[in-house]
């Protein structure tokens, strides 16, 4: 390239804070949701306003539920989180686990964890990962899986598989829907 054409390193000196949040597609999106579990019409309560306030600039992943198995999906929902639910193809965590789904949950972490080092080149903050409490998917610490189980859902799996390949360090915290006021705190306690 020639001198005239070359370019330089940007600064990024304007007036963006070099903060980020990774978010699970439904915080910012719960049309996205499997049926009978949204339960506010478009975000998460109080989340969005907190994540403006403290400028925090909000990288929103995409849905790795209705990337696989679309909007149709059929899931646990309130009635059935005693573990009785039953569907043919099996719980949503086991849809998202064959072997293609992993492939799918693998590539969006892996391309998370890019982003997340191009954001590191340049002086930005990753300040963290905001999943959801109960998903099969996106569960942080909690998944609805054959009842109520205490482990990560499907992509948090691989994500957090991916972060240590890459040696990143980053919390990942579940927010709960139902608890607007907790997950401020949760997203305070991130940009302390």
């Amino acid at each position: 390239m020639s001198e005239k054409g070359k370019r330089s390193t940007p600064a990024f000196t304007d007036a963006r804070s070099k903060k980020v949040v990774i978010v699970a597609h439904c915080v910012l999106n719960q049309n996205a949701r499997i049926d009978t579990c949204a339960t506010a019409p478009a975000v998460f309560p109080k989340v969005l306003e907190a994540l403006v306030e403290r400028q925090i600039g909000i990288l929103q992943y995409p849905c790795p539920e209705l990337g696989f198995l679309g909007m149709g999906r059929q899931g646990q929902d309130c009635a059935s989180w005693d573990g009785s639910y039953q569907h043919e193809s099996g719980e949503v965590y086991d849809q998202m686990t064959v072997p293609e789904g992993r492939k799918l949950l693998r590539g969006l972490a892996e391309n998370l964890v890019y982003q997340i080092k191009e954001y590191g080149k340049y002086g930005f903050k990753v300040l963290g990962v905001l999943g959801i409490l109960g998903s099969p998917t996106c569960g942080v610490g909690l998944k609805y899986y054959k009842g109520i189980d205490e482990t990560d859902g499907a992509f948090i799996e691989e994500l957090k598989k991916s972060f240590e390949e890459a040696g990143l360090d980053l919390p990942i915290l579940g927010l709960n829907d139902l608890e607007p006021d907790e997950n401020v705190a949760r997203i305070q306690a991130l940009d302390s």
